[in-house]
């Protein structure tokens, strides 16, 4: 099964946890036809609150749940919607990117920032 896109491996995860459409959709108050539009492409990814919704439904892992959020932006064409709540709260991470792509960093700066980061939170 193709999991690259959103509406497969939203499928693929209900399938592992077991879930019909019909009993998941009705935990995330959405109707079956709608959530087997979303599964086959042919309607958008969920928005956050149902995408949380659904990760808590599917028990996700933490990783599983960011796979599911970066599938959801990249079917939407947006950036991943629970690092755009983060941005929309904390907009001084828009300076902090600017500065960074001003400086073109590459994947070692940000490895070291990322570093840097941890170490100073203690993680």
């Amino acid at each position: 099964m193709d999991i690259d896109s959103f509406g497969s491996y939203l499928a693929f995860m209900r399938q592992r946890k077991g879930l019909s459409q019909r009993a998941t959709a009705q935990k995330l108050g959405i109707s079956p036809m709608y959530l087997s539009d979303v599964e086959n492409g042919k309607r958008s990814a969920f928005a956050l609150e149902k995408l949380r919704r659904f990760a808590s439904v599917a028990e996700l892992s933490a990783e599983e749940t960011c796979r599911l959020f970066d599938l959801a932006g990249k079917n939407r064409g947006e950036v991943s919607p629970d690092v755009n709540e983060y941005l929309c709260s904390n907009t001084y991470v828009y300076s902090a990117l600017r500065t960074a792509k001003s400086l073109n960093a590459d994947r070692d700066d940000w490895a070291k920032m990322l570093e840097e980061l941890r170490q100073r939170k203690g993680k």
